[in-house]
């Protein structure tokens, strides 16, 4: 420590690599740079190889460097400017090594992960690919303070998922347009509705009231609405029990018992119960629908005022552009977190209500039978 107060510097070790910080670059090349070179003041190359005997470091000259402000600055591999990070070229091989496996290349993914030919790779190296890559994936997520803001981690995972084993669970974080489940069905005479949900953990899937609403009330025979991932793929027709009444006024309804199977490709979104403050940053995802795929859209807006609490719950008010079909899905806050449902929309789409999520989950449980395709 009286060296570190002598030096004015900051140390950290990990295993046998030290680190030494300092907050202003003179105290740096007052006294540990010399002649261009990196030089160690000799109180301190004292402490570090002659501190305890024979059991003290030896230092490895070849692997000293130092690095200013302005650079990368590397601790044990890990970029640490102004937060922590994987180096741009990791970023790079797992984005090429995924967009292979993507494209069906599984031998080429391989040799591009490892930074090796086909010819050159290891049964082991084989054997371990899937778990090695995923376990990169895992450390670059534990590098990042808030996983859901990083869009080039979201886009590593959603590209991930796409091409993962069906052994190997969801990678958690990717694109919010993942996560979305769009719902369908038609009110009994040949009127069609649609909306946008997503699944709650420990809740079930939310989604507005008055999307369901229809097929509850007036479609009498069927009383069923369809469901699709995002991509379009059918996932499961959910059929009414004969009792559904809403519980309260809240526009909200979530649906109970999601078979697992719907869950497993689908990454589960963060959420917060945390009401909203006015000038806060909120987006929503409108669809846009085609004969192949959808697309979605992001709308982004403030939040300009918390309406009073009320039968409808606590509406909050935002200039965010809500239209058709954004009904039920979900509303972001700044850290990609959930923080409530789209509700309604006016002015041509130009301002729009959501309902918070500590609300939504005050609605109205609804069962019924899960049919899967």
């Amino acid at each position: 420590m009286h060296l570190s107060r002598e030096y004015r510097y900051q140390y950290s070790r990990y295993a046998d690599d030290l680190t030494f910080s300092f907050n202003s670059s003179y105290f740096f090349y007052r006294n540990f740079y010399s002649g261009g070179k990196l030089r160690l003041p000799n109180k301190l190359r004292n402490a570090i190889t002659s501190f305890h005997g024979t059991e003290s470091f030896e230092l490895n000259e070849d692997k000293s460097f130092y690095s200013c402000s302005f650079s990368r600055q590397l601790v044990t591999g890990v970029v640490c400017n102004q937060k922590t990070n994987i180096k741009r070229e990791q970023y790079r091989r797992l984005r090429s090594t995924l967009h292979r496996l993507s494209n069906g290349d599984i031998e080429g993914a391989m040799g591009c992960y490892y930074g090796k030919t086909i010819a050159k790779l290891t049964d082991a190296e084989r054997g371990m690919f899937e778990a090695s890559l995923r376990g990169s994936l895992d450390f670059y997520k534990s590098l990042i303070k808030d996983p859901w803001t990083s869009g080039p981690l979201m886009r590593l995972g959603s590209l991930y998922n796409k091409t993962k084993p069906e052994n190997m669970p969801t990678f958690p974080v990717a694109l919010q347009q993942d996560s979305l489940l769009y719902l369908e069905g038609d009110d009994g005479e040949e009127n069609s509705f649609e909306g946008l949900g997503f699944y709650l953990p420990g809740y079930g899937l939310v989604t507005a009231w008055h999307v369901i609403c229809d097929a509850v009330s007036h479609d009498k025979t069927s009383r069923e609405i369809k469901l699709f991932s995002s991509d379009k793929t059918p996932l499961a027709i959910f059929r009414f029990g004969n009792e559904v009444v809403q519980d309260n006024k809240h526009d909200a309804a979530i649906l109970q018992d999601v078979p697992p199977a719907i869950l497993r490709n689908i990454p589960l979104l963060p959420s917060n119960m945390d009401l909203l403050t006015k000038g806060d940053r909120i987006s929503a995802y409108q669809h846009h629908f085609s004969k192949s795929r959808f697309s979605f859209e992001l709308h982004s807006g403030d939040l300009l005022r918390v309406g009073e609490p009320s039968e409808e719950g606590t509406l909050c008010y935002t200039n965010c552009s809500f239209r058709h079909g954004m009904s039920g899905g979900p509303v972001f806050n700044g850290l990609g977190q959930v923080v409530g449902i789209a509700h309604t929309a006016t002015e041509h789409g130009k301002l729009g209500s959501f309902l918070p999520l500590r609300d939504c989950v005050r609605s109205t449980d609804v069962y019924g039978e899960w049919l899967l395709f």
